[in-house]
């Protein structure tokens, strides 16, 4: 049996450390920097890295991405969302739906994540279905088959 040992580089980074900008309301995404923490293998790595993210919290409301964005505005680049509100955890007054523009290839990344996470989803809820059908299918010709032995013993004068 041979044995084979992959190593990979990666460049890991400081998430305990990191810094968040405050969500830009126009694009409704923050921008986060992280520190390297260390290098592991033969790689060269950034000494920072920076990333934008979908803010999920606008002041004391928390927003839910409802994934329903406009054709995208080529005059513009951007494409328009909304966010219904998920829940309030402070004193300031939420709207229950919140208007946001995205760029159009964030916008149509979005939408295509979810299309593909409903698919995964209705395939889950098919392949249980069909475990569900099959299992039942197996319960009735288990109880068929005890049936049948008891008629057969019957006929021939057992008791089973």
């Amino acid at each position: 049996m041979k044995f084979c040992l992959i190593f990979t580089a990666f460049c890991k980074y400081d998430r305990k450390t990191r810094t968040v900008s405050e969500c830009n309301p126009d694009t409704n995404t923050e921008t986060i920097t992280e520190n390297l923490k260390k290098a592991v293998g033969n790689i060269q790595c950034d000494a920072t890295r920076t990333y934008t993210k979908p803010c999920k919290m606008i002041g004391d409301c928390i927003y839910k991405d409802m994934y329903n964005y406009t054709e995208c505005d080529n005059s513009t680049n951007l494409a328009t969302g909304t966010l219904k509100l998920k829940k309030s955890t402070g004193s300031e007054v939420c709207q229950a739906m919140q208007t946001v523009k995205l760029p159009c290839d964030e916008a149509a990344m979005r939408m295509e994540k979810m299309a593909e996470w409903k698919k995964k989803k209705q395939q889950k809820r098919m392949e249980k279905k069909q475990k569900r059908k099959e299992a039942k299918k197996a319960r009735k010709a288990k109880k068929k088959g005890k049936k049948g032995n008891k008629r057969q013993g019957r006929r021939l004068g057992r008791n089973f």
